[in-house]
Parts: structure tokens; sequence; C-alpha cells
């Protein structure tokens, strides 16, 4: 396969800029992506030519179990145009009429180029689409391609970004050539189905008794995505980011809502699902935890109906009035819970400014220290350390004899004991403690 003939590259330039530059990266068929495990924070696509990398990679469960180019048609709208599916797969559907939905997102013909995080059956996928203006009559004056792939767990997707960007130029010069596409997914492809698939029966949160926590504090604990995207995430919401974690605690079902284009959204998905990572171990189990879906659409209707909890996004409105699918819609910055007893969940109080506050001064401390960490893992720690205060907090009522957990416990976990009164409730019901809030006993003044 190494030896197998190179193909041509992108010949227009002009139209495509940094396409070249791409493509020459990737023009062997060892796309020389970065596969080793390293801080997530600080992780980027990279080059690796060390050759004890490519041995690695044939037993490295987070290879490829698909890859596929989509378009449009003008008079078949979107369609599957090429696939392919590793051994053990070949019963995933991509012929349902679906896939070429989450490639080509609804309004994605708006922007001139996007990617796009989803999930397919019981795997994961990126694609990057883009749109070029030509001078055709038969595609209307516009060509549309869209090409992904699909992986088992979506930790690793990202490494692939550039990879597919260059590949949709060469799509979109030389439609119908998938020589290269098939070539690099051999490649690249699982040799056999991996058992690391993220399920929903494999990301269950439960305590065992030597008070270690299964895969979902595995899984967070080394978090594989572009860096800068919690530290992009946090400068959109600002104190908002802290009614997020409190949604995300409670396991709530969020749905994010934008017009295209749907990356940057995908990566607030991602984030949001990690908010509410702890290390406290010895909490009561819950029924899944909050899982990323990514980018969904109308036929996701019935699947996401019958999920406990999970965050996604969309650019379909019509999700807007299908208040029963969801618990809260952030519709830009701003949020909305369904429950209007929750209302005040998603108000900004004076404990989340303080806890914002707290942040900023944690990343102008690492940024003028003389060996910074990655903002992120400055980020993710904080994030990590205000939930373990909380739920150490519920861990110690449940020791205590009398059950009671007091204002200034509460307080001493960083939120408000009034304004926050709902939302520790919620989340001592979610966790099933029946712990008695000092703050309600009439006794007490």
């Amino acid at each position: 396969m190494a030896g197998a003939d190179k193909i041509d590259l992108i010949s227009n330039e002009e139209e495509y800029p940094q396409t070249k530059e791409k493509e020459e990266k990737y023009s062997d068929i060892n796309p020389n992506i970065n596969h080793t495990d390293k801080d997530s924070s600080s992780t980027e696509s990279g080059t690796n030519t060390d050759s004890s990398s490519v041995t690695e990679e044939t037993t490295n469960p987070n290879k490829l179990a698909g890859i596929f180019v989509t378009s449009f048609h003008t008079k078949l709208g979107n369609t599957l145009d090429w696939y392919k599916l590793a051994p053990g797969y070949e019963t995933t559907n991509l012929i349902d009429g679906s896939i070429e939905f989450k490639a080509l997102p609804s309004g994605g013909h708006n922007v001139q180029s996007d990617f796009v995080y989803f999930r397919h059956e019981r795997l994961y996928g990126l694609a990057c689409f883009r749109n070029l203006r030509v001078d055709t009559e038969t595609e209307r004056g516009l060509r549309t391609r869209s090409v992904g792939v699909l992986a088992p767990n979506y930790n690793v997707l990202y490494r692939y970004l550039d990879f597919l960007d260059g590949q949709v130029g060469r799509q979109l010069a030389n439609p119908g050539n998938f020589d290269h596409l098939s070539c690099f997914f051999d490649y690249n492809m699982l040799d056999k189905p991996t058992d690391v698939e993220i399920t929903d029966s494999a990301i269950i949160s439960v305590a065992t008794d030597t008070g270690k926590y299964n895969s979902y504090e595995d899984e967070v604990e080394n978090i594989h995505c572009p860096s800068g995207i919690y530290k992009q995430f946090i400068e959109f919401f600002r104190e908002q980011t802290f009614l997020l974690w409190k949604l995300s605690l409670l396991n709530q079902r969020i749905l994010f809502v934008a017009p295209p284009p749907i990356g940057a959204v995908c990566h607030r998905v991602y984030c949001c699902a990690n908010l509410g990572k702890h290390s406290v171990p010895n909490l009561p189990p819950r029924k899944g935890r909050l899982h990323p879906w990514f980018y969904i659409n109308v036929a996701d209707i019935d699947t996401i109906r019958n999920q406990r909890s999970y965050v996604a996004c969309t650019t379909e409105r019509v999700f807007d009035g299908k208040v029963e699918l969801y618990d809260a819609i952030v519709d830009g910055q701003t949020i909305t819970v369904v429950d209007k007893t929750r209302e005040q969940i998603v108000k900004v109080n004076k404990a989340d400014i303080t806890r914002w506050k707290g942040l900023q001064i944690e990343l102008e401390a690492n940024s003028a220290s003389k060996h910074p960490i990655a903002e992120d893992t400055v980020i993710c720690r904080y994030l990590e350390d205000a939930s373990n205060r909380l739920l150490g907090e519920f861990d110690s009522v449940r020791d205590s004899p009398d059950m009671e957990l007091t204002a200034a416990a509460i307080q001493s976990a960083g939120l408000d004991p009034k304004a926050d009164r709902v939302f520790v409730l919620a989340l001592l019901q979610s966790y099933s403690i029946d712990a008695i809030l000092v703050v309600d006993n009439p006794c007490c003044p």
C-alpha cells in the first residue's frame, strides 16, 4: 500500500490557496496524523514520522470504522456518493438516507466551509464540507462536497480534521475520484471491531466497593480535543459557564441551537458534556451521564426522545417547539429551561460571579507563571475542583447522623444558600440523597 501511486494535487491554487499545503502534508497514504495520547488541553493535530508510532497504530483501537463522501445534487438533494467500512462494521447502515444530512447540515449552503461532529448509530462521525461556485448548468452554479470519517470513539476524530478539509478540496476539484480516500482508509481502518465503543451501557458512572469509577472518569481524565476550545467556551458564556456547569451536574438534556457554521457549536457540546467531571468516589450511582450527541436533526427525534440525558446541537429551528425532547435549550447566549420551577438555576447569582472571577484569577496567575500550562488544563481543573467541593459536601452529608446540609456547608461549596436552593435540591434528588436543608428548618433563624 505504501507504494501506491500518489494522486495529483489540486491544480487551481488561486481557488484553494491553503489546500495545496495541506495536500502535500497528506499526499502519502500514511496521513502522518499523531495518534499518541497527550495532555488533552495542549494536544493539536500534528505530524509524527516515528516508525514506532506506525507499529502502535496497528493495535490502536482509536482508528477508523468508516469513511464516506456526500454531495448536494440539484435534483436528488443530499446524496451519499461513496463509502467504505472496516471489517466488522459492514452492518452499519450508511444508505438509510440520514448520514448525508448529518455531513451536510441544514443551512450549510449559506457558509463557504465548515465541519460537523455527529453520531450515527453506535459510531461517531466528523465531516468537513465546502461550497464552491462553479459555471455549470447542471450544478446550478454551486458544487457542494463533504468528506467524513466514522469511529467508535469521538475523542480521536479531531485529529483527522485537517486531512478531511484537504480532501474536500480534492473532491471539489476532481469529483468522483475516491482512490486516495480508499488507500488512506485501508491504512487507517480498524482491523477488527473494537471493545471501546462509547455506548450507553459503557458510560454509566458507577461507584464500586473500591471507590473507583468506571469508564466515565477514565474517559474524561484524558480529554482529547482541539487546543483552546475550553477557553473559547468560557469567553463566549462568561459567568453563564457555571449555569451550564449546574445543568451538566444535573445530567440534563441540553440542546444548543444555532445557524451555521455549526463546527464551533459542536465544540461547545463537547465542553458542556465534560463540565461536570469530578473525582468524588463514593456517591450513589446514577444511570447515564451527560453524553455528547453533537449535531442532530429531525431524523434523530425518535432516538433523542428516549435519552435520559444528552448534550447536542442543531441548526433546525423545528426543535424550538418540541420541548418534550430537552430540559434546557441554549440559543446563542440565552439559556432557557422547560421546567419553570427550575428557572432559578439558569439565572446568574453572586456565587456564579465570584466563581467566574476566581477562574479569571487562576488564568492570570498561570499566564504570569514561569512555567505556564495550557489554559484549557487550568479551566478543566478549576471546574473539576468546583464539582469536587460541592459533591464532597454531599458525600459528607450522607455520612452524618442527622443528614443535614447547612447553609454554611452550601456556602463552603461555593454556592449561594438561597439563590442556589433549587439547584441544590435537584442535585440531591438526582443522587437520591435524602438530606435536610437546614435553611428550610423553621426552627432555625
